[in-house]
């Protein structure tokens, strides 16, 4: 993996998207092309690109995507997607800009080499999230996941409660949310 510091978030995301499988479970051979560091002291620099990759995705350098959101607990998740606001051929926005899920497939991609290689990413992701990576078809209950979530992110937990509460005594998705189409 060829990397630059200045724009380490975006080199690791292009580098991991033209890997197969099988470089990646190699795990990764880092140079910083900034500064012709090579990957190969003992795994120092890879672990640096491991940390530092982590925290530049919750905590971007100016001009970087943030692609996940610290909690009030300190915890990391998953930055909801921003629009696109420009889209190049209407040049109006667009809705969710679509190079977004390909990063967040990316961002798993690179958690996986790193749990492969053994090496720490260097942030604590929220239990919410991890309950649902780890077992999504028992945690994706609201009742489960409910209390952790108001723990994480409490803005959140009310905003989804109060959705919920209003769409328990509607009988139509146009009353749940108050909109016609």
């Amino acid at each position: 993996m060829e990397l630059k510091r200045s724009t380490l978030v975006q080199s690791v995301l292009d580098s991991v998207d033209a890997a197969s499988q099988a470089q990646l479970r190699r795990g990764p051979r880092v140079t910083f092309s900034d500064d012709g560091e090579i990957g190969d002291d003992q795994g120092g620099v890879t672990r640096e690109m491991f940390a530092e990759f982590a925290r530049r995705c919750a905590l971007p350098d100016p001009g970087e995507m943030r692609l996940l959101k610290v909690t009030p607990a300190n915890h990391v998740q998953p930055e909801p997607a921003e629009p696109d606001c420009n889209d190049s051929a209407t040049g109006s926005g667009t809705g969710i800009d679509v190079q977004y899920g390909r990063h967040y497939q990316n961002l798993g991609r690179v958690c996986g080499m790193a749990l492969w290689t053994g090496d720490l990413l260097d942030v604590s992701f929220a239990p919410f999230f991890l309950k649902l990576v780890i077992d999504p078809e028992r945690c994706c209950s609201f009742e489960e996941n409910g209390s952790d979530l108001a723990d994480e992110d409490p803005e959140l937990w009310r905003s989804l409660s109060a959705m919920l509460t209003a769409a328990e005594g509607s009988t139509t998705p146009d009353e749940e949310f108050g909109v016609m189409f």
